[in-house]
């Protein structure tokens, strides 16, 4: 009996090993089958939070006027009847609403200036002023030298920045002590609220 098993034991494996030597290479590849319909669209992403709200109660503006961007106008007198020549140049935006208050300053280096500015010397006076109306500013200017010919443009450009205030908040900034001719105190108060576009 222990022969017979040591005899097929032998068979098996003698089997196995010739029907395992005996595998064939592997054939060419056949062909590709055809694509696949598209799936469906999958279902829009939720929509991201909103972000801080933003608004325009506080909106400013630069433009840089050239020296022959300035141009002569009659400036009426103050409850007369006469006028008086100055050079004036128009800064025109749409943030200038009619219930805005409006600052214009004089750019110079890092240096802002609130106008009106009058500068006084022993041989002349300067005087750059500004008025608004809905759409834009107009700033004023005139040199006078003592005893001679007024000029009606400075002699080199000038950068201005408009800071434009809806007129509730310009009342607010007040009541709270801001000095809407500070450039550093409207933005600081700017900054504090949030509630600015600069």
């Amino acid at each position: 009996m222990n022969k017979l098993v040591r005899l097929l034991s032998i068979f098996t494996l003698s089997a196995s090993m010739a029907f395992y030597s005996c595998k064939g290479d592997v054939g060419p590849a056949g062909p590709q089958g055809a694509k696949g319909d598209q799936g469906t669209p999958g279902t829009n992403g939720t929509n991201g939070t909103n972000g801080t709200n933003g608004n325009a109660n506080i909106t400013s503006f630069e433009k840089t006027v050239a020296v022959a961007d300035w141009a002569l106008v009659d400036v009426p007198g103050i409850g007369t009847a006469s006028t008086t020549k100055w050079g004036s140049a128009a800064l025109a935006s749409a943030t200038i609403l009619g219930d805005s208050y409006v600052q214009v300053f004089i750019k110079s280096g890092v240096t802002k200036k609130a106008l009106p500015l009058t500068y006084t010397t022993d041989t002349s006076v300067e005087r750059v002023d500004y008025s608004y109306k809905t759409g834009q500013a107009e700033i004023l200017y005139r040199f006078q030298p003592n005893g001679g010919s007024a000029t009606f443009a400075p002699a080199a450009a000038i950068t201005f920045e408009v800071i434009v205030i809806q007129k509730t908040l310009a009342t607010a900034m007040l009541k709270d002590g801001v000095n809407l001719k500070s450039y550093s105190e409207v933005v600081n108060y700017a900054n504090k609220t949030a509630k600015v576009q600069l």
